[in-house]
């Protein structure tokens, strides 16, 4: 489960708007390809915001963790980068073939066809998709109330001798 903390704008009818929590997020690395960020990249990015399912009813104000299953990511990574790659591999060898059966240059046809496969298999990963439970799996949801924000508040307003 892919988690990230977030704060939540608004509610409607059982779903959120949240923003990303840019104070809280994971400082440990410094690569920016953390797969922790690819949770909010169905943001709006001129809103800064995206929609969530709010099982939990949060309140807009709330400091929510939000979560994202890894099976789902990784069967929608599969589709969408191996799928099309497949395609335009298994066209480009038969557009070879067929180019030289019909007397001309293999290249050309692998290249063709190769560009084919690739759209092809772009579109039918894109049906199986819409077609498949992998669509809900892909659906950020609110998982729990961020309980260690109020904590850290009252260990800040704390004093420490």
């Amino acid at each position: 489960m892919i988690e990230k903390t977030a704060v939540v704008i608004s509610t409607n009818q059982g779903y959120a708007w949240i923003k990303s929590d840019e104070t809280t997020s994971c400082s440990g690395c410094t690569s920016g390809g953390c797969s922790s960020n690819s949770l909010f990249s169905g943001m709006d990015k001129k809103l800064g915001k995206m929609q969530v399912s709010n099982p939990l009813h949060a309140k807009p104000g709330e400091q929510v963790i939000v979560g994202l299953p890894s099976d789902g990511l990784l069967k929608s990574s599969l589709l969408a980068y191996l799928l099309p790659l497949l395609g335009m591999l298994v066209f480009s060898l038969l557009g070879s073939e067929i180019f030289v059966w019909m007397g001309s240059s293999s290249e050309l046809g692998a290249i063709l066809l190769g560009i084919a496969g690739l759209v092809a298999g772009l579109r039918f990963s894109d049906t199986l998709v819409q077609c498949s439970d992998i669509k809900e799996k892909l659906q950020p949801v609110i998982l729990r109330k961020n309980s260690h924000a109020d904590e850290h508040i009252i260990d800040f307003m704390t004093p420490t001798h």
